[in-house]
């Protein structure tokens, strides 16, 4: 019986593996090199150190042309890293106007989330009309219960994304408690984003914040309705750098 024939190889799969530059790069000198490799197989002894001096020619040029592409990308600023103390520009475009940040998963009782909730959905409330904050990002948003916070399967990435592409960081941090807010808090500061801490009992380093950047400023607030009421007080004075 005749042998079957082999699959071909999987092109698709192949070209799907090109996805950066290096491996672009490392495919055309395998290749090349792999047809100097068959030229030089069937040459002329006279013919071999052409050959090897064309193979190692190939291997250069390929990596100076990386080397290259890469520096003029990284010259037209495709890749950006953010200068930590900088204040972002506020004149570009922004999906939301405001990240707010509060500590609820670290909230023991069900009957205190519920009230801090409501609390919270009071301040979106005056953030809205007191202050022409439209589009806020809560990740607490309409939750009633703790258990609603706990099965939310909020990720890392979720909230890392939306501060991204927030124009201002709100935080409100009434008591000391152990939260991941104080880790979004970092990554607002990282990327430049003008940011307001109310509250008291921060971390050293955050209480040191408003007088090393200038776009950090902190309030002082022992419960929710201190944020409240400061922000009908002042409205949008409370958030000008």
């Amino acid at each position: 019986m005749a042998e079957e024939k082999k699959d071909a190889p999987d092109r698709k799969g192949i070209l799907a593996a090109i996805d950066t530059p290096i491996r672009l790069a490392a495919l055309i000198v395998l290749v090349v090199e792999g047809f100097l490799g068959i030229l030089l197989a069937i040459a002329r002894p006279q013919d071999t150190t052409l050959y090897v001096i064309l193979m190692v020619v190939v291997l250069l040029v390929t990596i100076v042309l990386f080397f290259i592409l890469e520096a003029k990308k990284i010259g037209k600023g495709n890749i950006t890293v953010p200068e930590i103390g900088n204040v972002e520009s506020q004149q570009k475009e922004f999906k939301y106007d405001v990240f707010l940040a509060t500590a609820m998963a670290g909230i023991d009782s069900e009957d205190d989330f519920s009230k801090a909730m409501g609390k919270m959905e009071e301040l979106l409330t005056v953030l809205d009309n007191e202050c022409g904050f439209t589009r806020v990002y809560f990740a607490g948003r309409g939750m009633k219960a703790k258990k609603d916070f706990d099965n939310a399967g909020l990720s890392v990435k979720e909230d890392t994304d939306a501060i991204k592409v927030s124009r201002i960081f709100i935080l409100v941090y009434p008591q000391k408690i152990v939260s991941s807010v104080l880790y979004e808090a970092g990554i607002a500061l990282a990327y430049g984003k003008p940011s307001f801490y109310f509250g008291n009992d921060f971390p050293f380093l955050m209480t040191q914040a408003n007088n090393v950047f200038e776009h950090i400023r902190i309030y002082p607030a022992t419960s929710i309705d201190d944020v409240i009421n400061d922000i009908r007080k002042n409205k949008q004075t409370l958030f000008t750098i």
